[in-house]
């Protein structure tokens, strides 16, 4: 299938996960042991090793793994399962504490979307994203008497690790560069927030327990936005594009015409066909599920930046990082690599910072840069 422009040392990642979603066209895994090795490195860059686990496990003698990759496999997916548990008793003990202090709140992402997985406790966790109701002055007041120290930011202040597990409280989900369109994107957050406040989901380990989580609809609007905004930021990983797979096959088609509407509105048109494109090409969704055509010239591009990058970017080799660098330098570093993206997304690339400036000026305004 390495007629898409993927760079070879990605497709042993690529094949296994065709393979793993059961596309037809698939040739048998016929891997050599360095073939193994790239697909397990890789899995791990995109944060996929625990949902991969079950089909690696289930392979003839004759296509697994060598032995040592394979425990090592096991060994990260069984790491993986405890540290779900963590995290989904953090997110009901935050979700409680905000609750018993007069806040409704909702989990954004992580425990949530991994219900829509078949085995939810092999999706890497993260933390933990709490979306609190409330004016952000309201919600800061209360945050600031257990963390007077937390960096604030537009959308999300620190808060203390529960359990181990780190805690962003968020006072809308998420924005957009472009001013016009993060206008248009805080007014439907305020629209849909009382939903997705009540909006509980049993959790899938036997405890009984429930977590308010967003509407498969919500989903469909927050999480392609969350994985754009990565994307123009350090990088995003196939983690979150998986996610997105299953937000869209969970998604009625009824509700369709309304999603289509919010990205029409939004300017996200262009990014939701480029990663419908991603979703067919290493997922293979089927066409019955397509929210909007995919395109073909954009999403190639988006699928090579995906690959690249890994998880939020950690593994891209064209980024320059340094140790301890000023906000300048990653002003400048931002600016240089987000040139190649304004042929395919213009507005939001060239609004970006603008955004940042603004951000930095707003938090400094109002001292609410990091306290050491």
């Amino acid at each position: 299938m390495n007629n898409l422009g993927i760079d070879q040392r990605h497709m042993p990642l690529v094949r296994l996960l065709r393979k793993s979603f059961a596309l037809p066209t698939e040739a048998p895994l016929a891997f050599s042991q360095h073939e193994w090795q790239q697909a397990f490195d890789d899995a791990r860059k995109q944060a996929l090793v625990g949902v991969l686990w079950p089909y690696v496990s289930s392979l003839q003698e004759k296509e697994r793994p060598p032995r040592d990759v394979l425990l090592r496999w096991y060994a990260v997916a069984e790491q993986i399962q405890v540290m779900n548990e963590r995290v989904n008793a953090a997110a009901i003990d935050v979700v409680k504490t905000f609750a018993a202090n007069g806040f409704r709140s909702a989990v954004l992402k992580g425990q949530g979307l991994a219900l829509l997985y078949p085995h939810p406790e092999l999706r890497n966790p993260g933390d933990v994203d709490l979306w609190v109701e409330g004016e952000r002055k309201q919600v800061l007041k209360y945050v600031r008497k257990v963390c007077p120290k937390g960096e604030v930011r537009y959308h999300h202040v620190d808060y203390p690790p529960v359990n181990g597990v780190e805690v962003e409280v968020h006072f809308t989900p998420s924005w957009m560069n472009s001013c016009l369109s993060n206008a248009q994107l805080q007014h439907y957050f305020k629209q849909q927030s009382a939903l997705q406040f009540e909006h509980f989901e049993l959790l899938r380990n036997g405890s009984g327990a429930t977590l308010p989580v967003p509407t498969e609809s919500f989903n469909a609007v927050y999480v392609l936005i969350h994985i754009y905004r990565h994307l123009l930021g350090e990088g995003i990983g196939l983690r979150q594009v998986m996610d997105y797979y299953y937000v869209v096959k969970s998604l009625p088609v009824d509700k369709r015409e309304q999603v289509v509407a919010h990205f029409e509105s939004l300017n996200l048109m262009s990014f939701a066909r480029a990663l419908m494109y991603v979703l067919q090409q290493l997922f293979g969704l089927s066409t019955n599920y397509f929210i909007v055509p995919p395109d073909e010239y954009s999403g190639r591009f988006v699928m090579d930046e995906i690959l690249r990058s890994g998880n939020f970017g950690k593994y891209d080799e064209r980024l320059k990082r340094k140790a301890n660098e000023t906000a300048l330098y990653r002003f400048v570093r931002s600016l240089h690599r987000n040139v190649r993206f304004v042929r395919y997304f213009p507005t939001e690339t060239l609004c970006d910072p603008l955004f940042k400036l603004w951000q930095f000026t707003w938090q400094h305004l109002h001292r609410y840069r990091r306290k050491n």
